[in-house]
């Protein structure tokens, strides 16, 4: 997951976060953002398996896997992040 700063037109200030879907599941094929009943926002994505190391292609032979992350705790990682980063506990 990637947040560009706001006001920037360039990706010179941006921050990243992996996302964690299964065992090997590193493909991410597709991702909404839904809000639920609670008014709580959820990042939904479905990820597959590489067809080999570090391709963009998806296996065909595994399945997929459905994962839902709590959007409040993404947007809190991002923030630590960055705050880290600032402090300078984070190398780039």
């Amino acid at each position: 997951v990637v947040r560009l700063c706001e006001g920037q037109i360039s990706f010179r200030h941006y921050v990243e976060l992996p996302i964690h879907c299964g065992q090997g599941y590193t493909l991410i094929q597709k991702v909404k953002l839904i809000a639920w009943k609670n008014q709580k926002q959820y990042l939904l994505v479905i990820a597959s398996k590489p067809n080999a190391s570090h391709s963009l292609d998806p296996s065909v032979h595994s399945h997929s896997a459905i994962c839902l992350y709590d959007f409040d705790q993404i947007r809190n990682a991002f923030v630590e992040s960055v705050l880290l980063l600032a402090k300078g506990n984070v190398s780039l």
